[in-house]
Formats: structure tokens, sequence, C-alpha cells
């Protein structure tokens, strides 16, 4: 049996939109299907500050710009992590700082208080795997210290906190990606929900998203014609990605649902077998976009792999961490002596395939063949 790690999940909803998006529009954003995807966003969001970006990446970058960093300023975030983070602080002009992760894989919030300086002024955290973080601490040190929080929630559609609030809406900013492999999906495609209580934040965030101009006034007819405004960039994603994206929102609940079984399957399988050699996520509060195995050991993370590998299962590492690369070692700091261990994370979080269409005889074999792995090896 051959399972790939990852199948798209499309349905004749997303062509139909397509067709007519093709047919009743030139293309170009902040047309119908965009609309219909703003207004479940609010709604799933509970808020009206949402912004439809063409990616998550140019999200995040809206987001650093949006909270002042200024050239220096240091950002706090996790090694464990993509590359669009600490580039969307790069290029505000800023520096990111990077920590070790917790046993869930997420920020660890004793880390990044020992990582605060007097340059610092704020913290990227990441929702990993489609799991809500315990921002609680996180929140208070933001408090404590003065700092900003942006939630990269790129992970997390549909997911929420302990006390049912959406991730992405807890810090100053959050962003969600629409991306081919997440959850629901665009192709390419995010959002950016402003939390910040000020109105001038709202209104830069708005002239931003449409290349600097007062655009979205005149869309809404309060002006005859618009124009440059202040610094911006060409965020606004386009009808065809919306039009594939409302589909998606349309089947949002049956999807969640399917991942939902999905990852809890996998859950109750490997507990047994959780120990000082082995941990799996036991956050409860996710969507079902990734169900990883984190080996204590390198050598039998590899042999998993392998083992799986040769019985057609598709299993992947992840993130590299990015104070182990080239570009990345530059921006670790002297006593971050705890990122020796995280180094190695590349190699020991292993993903398993999760997708709607995974049929229960394709999970239970996945199922079967790590069972005979562990129960002879751990």
């Amino acid at each position: 049996m051959k399972i790939p790690f990852h199948r798209p999940f499309w349905s004749d909803i997303e062509q139909k939109n397509l067709i007519e998006a093709l047919a009743q529009s030139d293309g170009a954003g902040d047309g119908r299907y965009t609309q219909m995807v703003l207004d479940r966003l609010q709604q799933v969001y509970g808020t009206e500050k949402v912004l439809l970006t063409g990616s998550a990446t140019l999200a995040l970058e809206m987001a650093i710009r949006l909270t002042g960093l200024k050239l220096g300023d240091e950002v706090i975030m996790p090694s464990f992590n993509f590359p669009s983070a600490a580039n969307a602080v790069l290029l505000a002009g800023g520096v990111p700082v990077f920590v070790e992760t917790g046993l869930d894989l997420m920020i660890d919030p004793a880390a990044a208080r020992r990582a605060i300086t007097q340059k610092t002024k704020g913290i990227l955290m990441v929702h990993y795997a489609g799991a809500a973080a315990d921002l609680g601490e996180l929140l208070e040190l933001a408090q404590e210290r003065q700092l900003w929080i942006v939630e990269d929630a790129a992970q997390g559609f549909g997911v929420k906190d302990e006390n049912g609030r959406p991730v992405g809406t807890l810090g100053d900013f959050g962003v969600v990606s629409f991306h081919g492999t997440k959850v629901v999906s665009a192709g390419e495609g995010g959002a950016l929900i402003v939390n910040r209580k000020s109105r001038l934040i709202w209104e830069s965030a708005l002239c931003m998203h449409q290349k600097g101009t007062n655009r979205k006034a005149f869309l809404e007819g309060k002006i005859d014609r618009y124009s440059w405004q202040g610094v911006g960039m060409s965020a606004c994603p386009s009808e065809f990605q919306m039009a594939v994206l409302a589909g998606q929102l349309e089947k949002a609940e049956e999807i969640l649902k399917r991942r939902q079984e999905l990852w809890h399957c996998y859950q109750r399988a490997f507990a047994p077998f959780v120990g000082e050699k082995l941990r799996i996520s036991n956050k409860t509060s996710q969507n079902g976009h990734i169900f990883w195995l984190c080996f204590e050991e390198t050598e039998m993370a590899k042999a998993f792999q392998t083992w799986m590998q040769e019985r057609g299962i598709a299993v992947y590492a992840h993130f590299v961490p990015l104070h182990t690369t080239k570009f990345g070692s530059k921006f670790r700091g002297k006593e971050q002596s705890g990122l020796d261990r995280e180094a190695s994370l590349q190699e020991r979080v292993l993903r398993l395939p999760i997708y709607p269409s995974l049929t229960e005889e394709e999970q239970k074999y996945m199922i079967q063949c790590a069972k005979e792995f562990l129960k002879e090896n751990l």
C-alpha cells in the first residue's frame, strides 16, 4: 500500500466558483468571493478587523510593520519555526532572537523571559501543528515588560483556546494561512487579524493592505478617487484564490471533523507508547492539521522513518530550526544554551499523513506498521 503525505481535498464547489469567477470578473481582488470569505472569517474570529492577503507570509510582514518596529529592535521567536517569521522581522529592520520550545513544540515562556534585553520589543509565537498554545504566561510577560505579541496561527484555523477564544485573536495581531497544505486552502492565501483597539492602527493596516493608498474608502464610495497615502504593499488576494477558499469554507466543518477524528485515532493508538523515548501532542484543542511524534533519540527517529517509508508510508520531518542554518546562526544569542538540544528537532520530530480523504483502511495500516516498530524498539 502506498500512502502519500498529503492529498488536496477539492470538490465541485471550488470548480463551480472558479468558473463563475472567470466568467464574471477580471480576477482582481476585492470582488464578490473576497467579500464572501471576509464575511465568513469575521464570523469565525468574532471581529470585523480581518484583512485577506495573498499569503500568510504577507500577513506576517504586515503585522510586524504595524507594530512600529524600528531598526535594531529585537523580536523573540521560537527557532523551531518557518523562515517567513524571521524574514518578516528582518524586512522591517529588526533582529530575530531565537529561543527554544517546550514539550509541546511551542515557545517556552521561560526561555522567552531569559532572552529579553533592553532592545526587545515583542514576541512572535507559533501555534504549532494546529493546536492552541497556552498563552497565559506569555501574555503576562508581555504586559509586564510592555511587549507586543504577534500570533502566528498559520496552522490554526478553527482552533480555540481553553476559554473558547479563536487562536489569532489573543495577541496584538494574528496571522492565518490558507496555503495548499492547510486545513482549508486557497492554494496560496492568508489573513491578518488586527486585535489592537487603536483606530489609527486599523486605518494604517487598511492603507498598507491597499498598496499604501486609500482605495478602501474609494471602494466604499466615500471618495471619488484614491491616492498614495503612505508605505504599503500589494497584499490583496485575487478573486480566483478567494473563489476556491469560499468553497473550502463551505465545507470547513466537515473537513475539521474528519481531521480531528483521524488525529484522535492516532492519539489513542500511540498513547500507550509515550514515555522517556517518545512523546506526542496532548493538546486536545486542535484542528487535526498535524499529528507528530517526537523521539528522544535521533537514531530511533531515523530508523522509524525508514521503516515506514519501506512500507510505502510517507513520513516527513518538519522545520529546520532557524538558528542551525548558515544564515540564521548569526542571530543566536550568547546565553541561549538551550538551543543546543533544539537543533536535533529537525530529525527527531516526524509527521504522519493526515488529511480528509485518508481512509480508515489506510490509517489502520499505518498504525499497524508503526506499532510493530515501536513494540520492537521501545
